[in-house]
C-alpha cells in the first residue's frame, strides 16, 4: 500500500473484494476505519464493520496474529534472498495442522500450482469435468452459428508473394514475401525493404505479383546486359621511322658520258 489513508485502504479492499466476493462483516481497530469515508465504503458495499475496542489491541487478536504471520514470512525471505511472493505462495498452499486442509484449499476448493513439482490432479476442482463439459458445448453450439456464413481459409505456402496490412486501420497492403508458417494461423511475412513482421491470415492476401526484390539481392543479381568497362587509355601511336638513306645514283647522258652537277649543287 502505498500510504494508510482510507482512500488507498478502500481501493486495495475492492480489489480482494473483486476477486473473492464481498465479505459480510469487517473487523477492524478504530483509525482510520472510523472515518465517514469507510462509513459510506460499508454501506454502499453492503457488509457490517465492527471495531475493537480503543487501545487494547488484544480484541484485534485474529486480525493482529495474521499480520504477525505474514511481516514473520516477508521478512525471512528478505534475509534470505528469496521472493516474498513466493513465500506466500507456499504458505498458503501449506495444510493447517487443526483443519487439515492448506488456505488455498479452503478459499478455492484446490491447491494452487507452486515451484513444488505436484500432480496434475491435485490442482484440479472436484467440479473441473462438469465445467469443462459445459464450456465444451457451448463452444461447439457458438461454432455451429459461427460456420454458417464462414468458410475455411486457404493456407499460404512459404515464399508466396503476398500483400499485408501492417495496421488494422491501414487503408492499404505492402508487398511482401511469407517466410514462415506459425500456429493460430499466423505468419512470419517480410517487406520489401527486408524487416519482418508476424501477422494473422486475416490481414494477408494473395498476389499475383513478381517477388519481392529486397536492397542486397538487387544490388548483388547479374543484369541481363553486362555493360563492358572502357578501354584504358593508350598512347599516341608513333611516327613511322624515315626511310634509309639510298646512295644517289649516276646520271649518263645518251651517249653514255657522265653527268657530274657542279660543286655547288654536291651538298
Amino acid at each position: 500500500m502505498p500510504s494508510k489513508r482510507v482512500c488507498d485502504i478502500v481501493y486495495c479492499m475492492k480489489q480482494h473484494f473483486a476477486r473473492h466476493g464481498i465479505a459480510s462483516e469487517i473487523f477492524s481497530d478504530n483509525s482510520p476505519f472510523r472515518s465517514a469515508e469507510f462509513h459510506n465504503f460499508a454501506d454502499k458495499y453492503g457488509f457490517q464493520h465492527n471495531t475493537s475496542s480503543p487501545i487494547y489491541s488484544q480484541s484485534n487478536g485474529r486480525v493482529e496474529n495474521s499480520v504477525k504471520t505474514a511481516k514473520a514470512i516477508m521478512t525471512k525471505a528478505a534475509e534470505s534472498g528469496n521472493d516474498p511472493f513466493l513465500s506466500l505462495l507456499d504458505w498458503r498452499n501449506t495444510p493447517s495442522e487443526s483443519l487439515g486442509a492448506s488456505p488455498a484449499q479452503i478459499m478455492f476448493g484446490r491447491r494452487t500450482r507452486t515451484q513444488l513439482p505436484t500432480a496434475a490432479g491435485l490442482l484440479i476442482n472436484r467440479d473441473f469435468d462438469t465445467v469443462n463439459k459445459a464450456l465444451t458445448a457451448a463452444k461447439e453450439r457458438q461454432a455451429i452459428y459461427y460456420d454458417v456464413g464462414a468458410k475455411e481459409r486457404p493456407s499460404i505456402p512459404v515464399g508466396q508473394t503476398v500483400r499485408v496490412k501492417l495496421q488494422a486501420d491501414a487503408p492499404d497492403y505492402k508487398k511482401a514475401e511469407v517466410v514462415k508458417q506459425l500456429p493460430f494461423r499466423s505468419y512470419i511475412v517480410r517487406l520489401e525493404d527486408g524487416t519482418e513482421r508476424r501477422r494473422n491470415a486475416k490481414h494477408i492476401r494473395f498476389s499475383s505479383e513478381p517477388p519481392v526484390v529486397y536492397p542486397d539481392a538487387a544490388d548483388n543479381a547479374p543484369t541481363s546486359q553486362e555493360v563492358a568497362p572502357p578501354p584504358a587509355a593508350r598512347p599516341p601511336p608513333m611516327p613511322p621511322p624515315p626511310p634509309p638513306l639510298m646512295a644517289p645514283t649516276a646520271v649518263t647522258t645518251r651517249s653514255g658520258r657522265r653527268v657530274r652537277k657542279p660543286a655547288r649543287y654536291r651538298d
